[in-house]
């Protein structure tokens, strides 16, 4: 079994903090849904976002919109022997917003990992290349490389600890284009046949951007629920989660005359049914309460989508 459907059921990106969500959650290569090698999804949908921001250019507008959603995503496992297996996919996801248009966004996102299974571990090296555009202009580039090691600890209980170097360069501000050393770590603890899991994860961040107001030593924790419960013949998901990011910032912001200083508290739930063959339908929650002495970067923010999917 493996851990990556988990991952991949949160909508990868929006407008608020799954940019950042998708870097520090994608790919963990863990959680199958079946025993094929290759799995295709695409679902469509609406969301509401009561406050619109860009957390990668501190940009909050303080105005809300609607947007629909379009979201496709492909992924290929192939074994090389009994020990060594290779798995690559791409996604393609696009909002649409109503008034907002300056704000839609557009991305593209490739994905390659290999894997070696050692007599009680896993020896692996992911590889994740995000590409987006807003408001039909480019935007953000990211390239992202991270080996792992991973292990059950017990029958029920999977932890991986990772190094990831991340390079991320935005056409609209050279001054923000960085690179980042991160430490981190997930455990997953699985009850109820793995239908029910509670995981945790912390990761410590170090940014070097080109400018130095950008730079911060940062701390990244998430907490998440999930249980699958019978409905119809097939199952039903609800989850809910956490998370909690503290950036420290080395220089002095200009604007300020002092260090920058962020904290974040998020919390998001979700409840997915199955009806009609593979068709799933969705409704999900995320709420954002940002802090911090930058008044474009401290801010609240919901918001609120229903998706309808499809897999095979």
């Amino acid at each position: 079994m493996t851990i990556k459907t988990i991952l991949q059921s949160t909508r990868p990106l929006t407008l608020g903090s799954s940019i950042a969500f998708l870097l520090t959650m994608y790919p963990l290569s863990v959680l199958a849904a079946d025993n094929k090698p290759w799995s295709i999804e695409a679902s469509t949908g609406i969301e509401y976002d009561s406050n619109i921001t860009v957390q990668e250019v501190d940009v909050e507008t303080g105005e809300g919109d609607v947007a629909g959603l379009i979201d496709f995503s492909a992924n290929y496992e192939f074994e090389a022997d009994e020990a060594t297996s290779f798995d690559v996919g791409y996604s393609f996801s696009q909002s649409l917003h109503e008034d907002a248009t300056n704000f839609d966004l557009q991305s593209h996102v490739l994905t390659a990992l290999a894997k070696h299974k050692f007599d009680g571990f896993d020896l692996g090296v992911s590889y994740l290349y995000i590409n987006t555009s807003l408001g039909g202009e480019s935007f953000l580039q990211i390239h992202k490389a991270a080996p792992y090691v991973a292990f059950f600890a017990t029958p029920a209980l999977y932890i991986r600890a990772d190094y990831s170097y991340t390079d991320k360069n935005l056409e609209t501000s050279n001054d923000r284009d960085a690179q980042t050393h991160s430490l981190g770590g997930t455990a997953f603890y699985f009850t109820n046949k793995s239908k029910t899991y509670l995981m945790f994860s912390y990761r410590y961040d170090s940014l070097d951007a080109n400018a130095d107001h950008f730079d911060y030593n940062g701390h990244d924790a998430k907490v998440r629920y999930q249980v699958k419960f019978p409905w119809g013949d097939r199952d039903a998901r609800f989850r809910i989660g956490g998370r909690y990011v503290k950036r420290n910032y080395d220089g002095i912001t200009p604007s300020l005359g002092v260090a920058r200083d962020d904290e974040r508290v998020s919390i998001e739930s979700m409840i997915e049914i199955p009806f009609w063959d593979s068709f799933t339908a969705s409704l999900k929650y995320r709420y954002t309460d940002a802090s911090s002495n930058l008044p474009s970067a401290d801010y609240k923010e919901s918001l609120v989508s229903f998706e309808i999917g499809f897999e095979f």
